[in-house]
């Protein structure tokens, strides 16, 4: 399930640094690494308790999502093509740029936008980006071969449950999904029309969660035949997380911030620890969550007790 981290400690997280160069951090704490990724700083912290933060590399190109598989395995992506990955836990990364065969031999400001990434393990993964663009990787992210979809709306969040089952979303409610590792793909619209950032699928790819503009949510029990929509209006929503006790969150502009409490049945306004744009939520193994977002926005929720760490 997305993007949920199965077999570690690494927390995931998102935040807005527009115009600033890209910072990756860490903290050398014992116990298993957490990653916070941003557009203009990317950060990991290796527990839960911890908010002492390391750079560990730097760039000029903005970030937009990452993952982690395990502990050791990760990839991050964002602008004009960069990839990132990992294989020793974010001590060291190898970088590799991706191009279209048009874009091949062109500048380096020329290069597509990335939105998203996951893994379904550490061989087979998928890039979601501009233009209804969809990479599908099984060699860890040494290549990608593109996959193809009708619909050339931009794709926001990707989520995958293994290496056949993938769903992808983007602009104007646009879903495909896929049960061949990407092979081919079943398109359609979620009603409402809304630009869908969050993604959320549970384990067995029956039940999903989408979160979008004008505080769009809206949930599928069926495999996203049908949807319901669950709440409409107000502030743009970028993430959404549920852990396996039932709880989640969803987040978005000026701190705001929905938590359910019933397995996603239900979402309630809660006012949280910031006024501040969030974009990530991740759940980590002990069902916490952390949020990041605009500003170096670092939150550690238990509960409805939120923890800034930076």
């Amino acid at each position: 399930m997305a993007p949920r981290l199965k077999r570690s400690f690494y927390i995931l997280l998102l935040t807005v640094f527009a115009f600033l160069p890209v910072t990756a951090w860490a903290n050398r704490s014992p116990v298993r690494p957490a990653a916070v990724q941003a557009p203009g700083r990317a950060t990991m912290d290796y527990g839960p308790h911890s908010n002492a933060w390391y750079p560990i590399w730097a760039g000029n190109d903005n970030l937009h999502a990452v993952y982690f598989a395990d502990a050791d395995y990760g990839w991050a992506v964002g602008e004009r093509g960069n990839i990132w990955s990992t294989h020793n836990g974010g001590q060291s990364w190898h970088h590799t740029l991706w191009r279209t065969p048009a874009q091949r031999g062109q500048p380096y400001s020329i290069g597509p936008t990335f939105a998203g990434v996951q893994f379904a393990d550490r061989a087979d993964g998928w890039i979601v980006g501009a233009g209804g663009l969809i990479l599908h990787s099984r060699d860890g992210g040494e290549s990608w071969q593109q996959q193809s979809i009708a619909s050339h709306q931009d794709l926001n969040a990707v989520a995958a449950t293994d290496a056949a089952h993938v769903w992808v979303v983007g602009n104007n409610g646009s879903l495909a999904r896929s049960a061949d590792g990407g092979v081919t793909w079943q398109e359609s619209v979620i009603p409402g029309g809304a630009h869908l950032h969050g993604l959320w699928l549970s384990s067995s790819g029956q039940e999903a969660w989408v979160a979008g503009s004008n505080g769009f949510i809206a949930r599928t029990a069926d495999g996203g035949v049908t949807w319901e929509t669950q709440h409409s209006g107000g502030n743009w929503l970028y993430a959404v997380a549920l852990n396996d006790a039932g709880e989640g969150w969803v987040v978005g502009d000026s701190g705001v911030a929905y938590r359910t409490t019933d397995g996603g049945q239900h979402w309630q306004l809660t006012t949280g620890g910031t006024t501040r744009n969030l974009r990530g939520i991740t759940v980590a193994d002990d069902g916490t969550f952390w949020l990041s977002g605009a500003g170096g926005t670092v939150w550690h929720v238990n509960g409805t007790a939120w923890q800034a760490f930076a």
